[in-house]
């Protein structure tokens, strides 16, 4: 559904699952890891640091730096599954005036949620 780079790891999400690949001179790209978390739209995804944000199949927000992955969405799931069309969100990271938000935008729904990093707290 995706493919993204970030720290000399090409990174791409299925539709179940998310896998990591490293470059290797006898195979091009080496599998590294699989992780259970697959896309559920292929414009959420938004590379941070060193590992992503995106929505899930399972309509919920997820953060892997790599190493597994962490639902970020708990606070604001209820909101997140009753939305009718989802596969369409799209999502960019904003640094502002100290502020670092992960924002996630479902245009067909007409709703933007907002994740602040430092404080983990969510607005829509």
């Amino acid at each position: 559904m995706a493919l993204h780079e970030n720290t000399n790891e090409l990174w791409a999400f299925g539709a179940q699952t998310t896998q990591a690949f490293v470059p290797d001179l006898q195979t091009t790209f080496a599998p590294l890891r699989t992780m259970n978390e697959g896309c559920g739209a292929p414009a959420s995804v938004i590379r941070v640091d060193d590992g992503f944000a995106w929505l899930s199949q399972r309509d919920q927000f997820v953060f892997s730096p790599g190493r597994g992955s962490e639902v970020i969405s708990g606070l604001i799931g209820s909101s997140l599954h009753g939305l009718g069309t989802t596969a369409d969100c799209w999502g960019f990271r904003a640094n502002l005036d100290g502020w670092d938000l992960l924002v996630w935008v479902f245009p067909t729904e007409g709703r933007t949620f907002c994740y602040e990093r430092g404080s983990k707290r969510w607005s829509e």
